[in-house]
C-alpha cells in the first residue's frame, strides 16, 4: 500500500496509539487524504508537487502566467495543439512561464496547454508533515467505534458540576486541535496574497 502524501505509515505508526491493528492502512490512507486536503485547502497550496493542466489564452507577450503560484516545474507545453520543447521555457516565482529565447506566447482563446507540478515545495516542511499525522491521529481516535466521544458535543459538565468545553472546527479552527490548527493558520498567514497552487 502506498504511503500517505505528507508522511509514511510507518511514521505515523510511531505515534501514540497508532500501532494498533484496530487502525488498517487503508482507513489511515482515507483519512490522512482527507487530513492534507484540508490543509491544501486553507493554506492554498500543497506541499508536495501535484500535477496540473492549464489550458489558457495567449497574451502574445512574453511571460504567461499560470493559475498556480508555486510552480516547481513545466512537464508540457503546448501551442494549439502542437508540442513544445519543455527546455525552451522556463519558470519564474510566482507561477510565470518564460520562453527562454524570448519568444512570444502566440495570441489567442484556450490556445496553450500547459502541465506543470505545482507546491510549495516537494517535501512538506516538518512542521506541515507533524499537523497532517497529528490531524490524522485525532480523527481516527475520534471516529474509531470505541470513542466515547460525541460529533455533536461543544461541552460536557461532570457529576460535579464541572464543564469541560471542547474546541471544535471553524472558520480560524480548521481541525479543531489548537497544536494542528496553529500550524496551518501560521502557514496561511506566512503565504497569503502569493496565489494558490
Amino acid at each position: 500500500m502506498a504511503d500517505p502524501d505528507y508522511f509514511t505509515l510507518a511514521e505515523f505508526r510511531e505515534l501514540p496509539d497508532m500501532g494498533e491493528a484496530r487502525f488498517t492502512d487503508a482507513r489511515i490512507e482515507v483519512v490522512a487524504a482527507a487530513a492534507t486536503a484540508t490543509i491544501e485547502r486553507v493554506v492554498g497550496t500543497s506541499f508536495v508537487a501535484r500535477s496540473q493542466t492549464a489550458t489558457l489564452d495567449g497574451t502574445g507577450g512574453t511571460t504567461l502566467p499560470l493559475p498556480h503560484a508555486y510552480v516547481l516545474s513545466l512537464t508540457a507545453l503546448s501551442f494549439s495543439g502542437a508540442a513544445q520543447t519543455v527546455g525552451d521555457f522556463g519558470v519564474l516565482p510566482g507561477g510565470l512561464v518564460y520562453a527562454t529565447s524570448g519568444a512570444a506566447f502566440p495570441s489567442g482563446s484556450r490556445n496553450i496547454v500547459a502541465t506543470y507540478a505545482a507546491g510549495y515545495s516537494s517535501t512538506p516542511p516538518a512542521d506541515v508533515k507533524d499537523a497532517a499525522m497529528w490531524a490524522t491521529r485525532a480523527r481516527l481516535l475520534e471516529t474509531n467505534s470505541a470513542s466515547v466521544m460525541n460529533d455533536r458535543r461543544s461541552s460536557v459538565t461532570d457529576a460535579t458540576g464541572g464543564t469541560t468545553t471542547f474546541v471544535i472546527p471553524g472558520e480560524d479552527r480548521p481541525f479543531g486541535y489548537p497544536l494542528v490548527d496553529a500550524v496551518v493558520l501560521g502557514w496561511r498567514s506566512r503565504l497569503a496574497g502569493v496565489g494558490c497552487a
